[in-house]
């Protein structure tokens, strides 16, 4: 089959847990995102094959630490105490998280080692922001065109505001101020 992620090749071993990483809009207050998660969190602790879960907001997202996201660290039952693969739990879960306003939510499979990793991860670099910003977008597009793929993110996209800095350390030094000071 040519153009299609074939879910078989890229599927790992039902370990039983996963990770839910969700986003809330670009500027949303970390009451509002708690708010939300605790929506989810009821929706998650509903389900009958979830053993476990624990929650962290305020980190998580695409740009670490950040108020409008966070991180769920959902444990299964047994695979035989249960009728459904973790797979189709975590499809279930990535549902859920349509429905509240807002959220996006990106599911991890746990690894052998323990933690969770995407399937696929293409890493685009370079010196000029523009084009690798264009290039992302682009290969973004074609990866949510191509069947079989889910949760396809963009750490590239705008709005998410960032600034570099260039220290003048002499100009520091004469302020009484260190580099620690000036990153808070």
């Amino acid at each position: 089959r040519h153009g299609e992620v074939d879910p078989e090749h890229v599927r790992q071993a039902d370990q039983g847990m996963f990770t839910v990483t969700v986003e809330m809009p670009e500027g949303s207050s970390l009451a509002s995102t708690t708010q939300a998660i605790a929506q989810l969190e009821q929706k998650i602790g509903d389900l009958p094959e979830v053993r476990s879960f624990l929650t962290i907001v305020g980190q998580g997202g695409q740009g670490g630490s950040q108020a409008r996201s966070g991180k769920m660290y959902v444990s299964l039952i047994p695979k035989a105490d249960r009728k459904r693969s973790v797979f189709q739990v975590s499809d279930e879960i990535r549902t859920l998280t349509t429905t509240i306003p807002g959220m996006k939510g990106q599911i991890s499979q746990a690894s052998i080692v323990g933690s969770g990793v995407q399937a696929i991860v293409v890493s685009i670099r370079g010196a000029d922001v523009d084009v690798l910003t264009r290039l992302a977008g682009q290969v973004e597009e074609i990866t949510r065109n191509t069947p079989g793929t889910v949760d396809v993110t963009n750490s590239a996209k705008a709005g998410s505001p960032e600034m570099r800095v260039e220290i003048d350390h002499q100009k520091l030094a004469d302020l009484g101020l260190t580099t620690a000071q000036v990153a808070s």
